[in-house]
């Protein structure tokens, strides 16, 4: 068994190992590195053309699954109470509402925006990467501020659909 198993304090037990996976493999995580105490491992899986290399402790990892979960079920409670759409972070990144600091928002509350428009960038790794609306519709709430850490999945944006 390799050394990062076991008893150990500070070591991860198969159990955690197999949740990190299926938890990377859900959020399209290609690469994961994880450090308990003096024990460090780093799982890799597939091959993705987008690649994400986070550090994170295993409680982060524990609370980002809760947040998840709680944001999803908000999301879709708000959704078909009053016919919005929810744009979730499609990754752990930096929100912007602006290509830079001296430039207009891409939307604001009230705009029109169609399916492909630009609703924000999310910086992740010094990569920005826009993020574009999957709907037509008018942006009822921005639910992020300018400059705001993101995690994967959480809500960006409610629209109502045209």
């Amino acid at each position: 068994m390799p050394s990062f198993l076991g008893d150990k304090e500070g070591c991860l037990d198969t159990n955690e190992i197999k949740e990190l996976a299926k938890l990377m493999e859900s959020s399209k995580l290609s690469e994961i590195e994880i450090q308990r105490g003096d024990t460090r491992i780093r799982l890799k899986m597939g091959h993705y053309s987008e690649t994400m290399d986070r550090s994170v402790t295993v409680e982060q990892l524990h609370e980002s699954v809760k947040d998840r979960s709680s944001s999803s079920m908000t999301g879709d409670a708000v959704m078909a109470k009053k016919n919005l759409y929810i744009v979730k972070s499609p990754m752990v990144g930096t929100f912007y509402n602006s290509p830079s600091p001296d430039s207009s928002p891409f939307v604001v509350l009230g705009s029109n925006v169609e399916r492909e428009s630009v609703l924000c960038i999310l910086e992740a790794m010094k990569i920005m990467n826009e993020i574009q609306s999957d709907v037509s519709g008018v942006v009822q709430e921005i639910l992020v501020s300018n400059g705001q850490a993101v995690e994967f999945g959480q809500p960006l944006f409610a629209i109502e659909l045209n």
